[in-house]
C-alpha cells in the first residue's frame, strides 16, 4: 500500500485543485487529507524534501532518481509507467484505490467526516489522472523565471545585468532604461513578445504546452509585458 504521504499529497492536489506541476511537492509535507493549511506550505517548502518522489516510484517499482530524471527529460508518470508494462489506468486505480483506503481510516478514527470523503473522492479520479498524464513536474522555479527573464531583458536592451539592476535599483523602469539607450517602449514590448512567443513556440513542439495554451499566453502577452516595463520596481525616495 501506497503511504500516508503520497496518500496526503493526492488529497492535497484533490481538495486545493492544486496543478499538477505542484501536486508532486505538496504531498511531502501533507500527512493527512484533512491538512489543507499544510498542503500551501508544502508547495513552498518542497526543497527541504530531496526524498518526495520515493512514494511514487514504488508505485511504479522504480527509484526516485531513476523517476526523477524521467520526469526532467519531459516524460510523464504515465509515460514511465508504461515504459514499465504499467497502463496509466492500472496507476490511476492504485493511487485511487490507496487513497480510499487511507480515507476510510481517516473517517473511522474522526479525523474526516464521511461527507468530505466522498467529496475528495469525486474528484480523485480526474485529479489522478492530470497528475500522471501531465509533462513538466518538474518546471524551474519563479525566481529561475525571473531571471530568465532579466537576461532576456538586459539582452534586448543592450546592457549588462549588472547595469541594468543598478538602474532599476535606482527607481527607473525597465522602459526608461531602453529608451535612455534609443529603444522605444513598443520596440522593447515587441521584443520580448517575440522572445516569448519563440520559447512558447518550442514548449507546443515539445509537448509541454498545447497550441491553444500558446494562444491564450499569447493573448494576454502585450498587456503584461507592459505593466512589466513600465513598472517600476523601487519607489524614489520623496
Amino acid at each position: 500500500m501506497v503511504s500516508k504521504k503520497v496518500l496526503g499529497w493526492i488529497a492535497a492536489a484533490t481538495i486545493a485543485g492544486v496543478g499538477a506541476s505542484a501536486a508532486i511537492p505538496a504531498f511531502a509535507a501533507s500527512n493527512t487529507a484533512a491538512t489543507t493549511n499544510q498542503q500551501t506550505g508544502a508547495a513552498e517548502h518542497h526543497h527541504k524534501h530531496p526524498d518526495h518522489l520515493k512514494e511514487v516510484a514504488s508505485v511504479l517499482g522504480i527509484d526516485a532518481k531513476t523517476l526523477r530524471a524521467d520526469l526532467k527529460a519531459g516524460q510523464s508518470i504515465a509515460d514511465v509507467a508504461q515504459s514499465k508494462g504499467i497502463s496509466e489506468q492500472t496507476v490511476i486505480s492504485k493511487l485511487q484505490d490507496d487513497l480510499k483506503s487511507h480515507l476510510d481510516v481517516a473517517v473511522k478514527n474522526g479525523k474526516m467526516t464521511a461527507d468530505k470523503e466522498q467529496t475528495i473522492l469525486a474528484k480523485a479520479p480526474a485529479r489522478i489522472q492530470k497528475l500522471v498524464e501531465h509533462k513538466g513536474l518538474f518546471k524551474k522555479h519563479k525566481h529561475h523565471k525571473r531571471q530568465m527573464l532579466f537576461n532576456e531583458v538586459s539582452s534586448v536592451i543592450g546592457v549588462d545585468k549588472q547595469t541594468l539592476r543598478a538602474d532599476l535599483k535606482a527607481g527607473q523602469s525597465i522602459a526608461e532604461v531602453a529608451q535612455s539607450k534609443g529603444i522605444s517602449e513598443q520596440t522593447l514590448i515587441a521584443d520580448l513578445q517575440g522572445k516569448l512567443q519563440s520559447r512558447l513556440d518550442q514548449a507546443v513542439a515539445d509537448g509541454k504546452i498545447t497550441k491553444e495554451k500558446e494562444s491564450q499566453i499569447l493573448s494576454h502577452a502585450q498587456t503584461r509585458i507592459q505593466k512589466l516595463v513600465e513598472h517600476k520596481f523601487v519607489k524614489k525616495q520623496a
